[in-house]
């Protein structure tokens, strides 16, 4: 699996976080949608896409550009994701 990465994604609103894959060639705002969606599915849909969340670094704090890929950020394996 050389295009994706396994993060940690915690879910600020859920209060619960998820181990994932995601493609190292999408594009932040992408993979908040794709995760999202996938989130509404594991939590017998508690979490409302609807309301524009934005992903953040677990350890820096620091906020990531929706239009930039993954693979143009320090997003590795093993890494720390929030979103709100």
């Amino acid at each position: 699996m050389n295009n994706k990465v396994l993060v940690n994604v915690y879910f600020v609103k859920l209060d619960q976080s998820f181990d994932i894959y995601v493609p190292i060639y999408e594009k932040i705002g992408q993979i908040v949608e794709l995760v999202s969606k996938t989130i509404i599915n594991l939590s017998d849909s508690n979490f409302n896409y609807d309301q524009g969340y934005c992903i953040m670094d677990g350890i820096t704090g620091q906020f990531y550009d929706i239009n930039k890929a993954v693979k143009e950020t320090q997003i590795r394996n093993g890494h720390k994701l929030l979103i709100f």
